[in-house]
């Protein structure tokens, strides 16, 4: 169990890193509990940080079931949907609820060994034009985790009708 809060206390912390300038903490919401592989596609950047650790994920478009591959950072796909002309400052939590997972979008029978965390709240967003930089927007999110053991295996952005789901590992 401890495996577990160590993951929600990752997402926890990713949640807020979010608009602080803390990408280490938001690219950690995805790792399985181990470090990123460094070197090839877990390369490292300047300052330390992992980059591309997308590899084992696939983005699926909950409207169409179309599939397409990650960002370099995984994380981007999940919170890097504002149009570049707003910048993200910050996000809300209002709702962390931690339950057993369901098929069926919720109301379905659960699944042994799977739980599911709702987070929902809001994006603090600003335009990034000068004359504009005092406005800040509030942007609902609802994202909900599934979580089998300490691993996250997949996250839908309700309100973007994406899943970043976590591909079956190679045999």
């Amino acid at each position: 169990m401890a495996d577990l809060d160590d993951t929600l206390e990752r997402i926890r912390r990713g949640y807020h890193a979010l608009g602080v300038g803390a990408h280490r903490d938001v690219v950690a919401m995805f790792e399985g509990g181990a470090e990123p592989e460094r070197g090839g596609a877990g390369a490292e950047r300047g300052g330390g940080e992992p980059v591309g650790v997308g590899g084992e994920w696939s983005v699926i478009d909950l409207v169409d079931g179309h599939r397409y591959a990650p960002r370099g950072v995984v994380a981007m796909d999940l919170f890097g949907g504002l149009p570049s002309h707003w910048q993200l400052v910050g996000v809300d939590v209002e709702h962390w609820h931690r339950g057993p997972w369901r098929r069926l979008l919720g109301f379905g029978p659960t699944v042994d060994g799977a739980e599911s965390l709702v987070v929902s709240g809001h994006y603090r967003a600003r335009p990034r034009a000068p004359e504009w930089r005092w406005h800040v927007e509030r942007v609902p999110f609802i994202h909900i985790w599934c979580l089998v053991g300490a691993r996250v295996e997949s996250v839908s952005s309700y309100l973007d009708a994406i899943e970043v789901r976590r591909l079956p590992a190679a045999a």
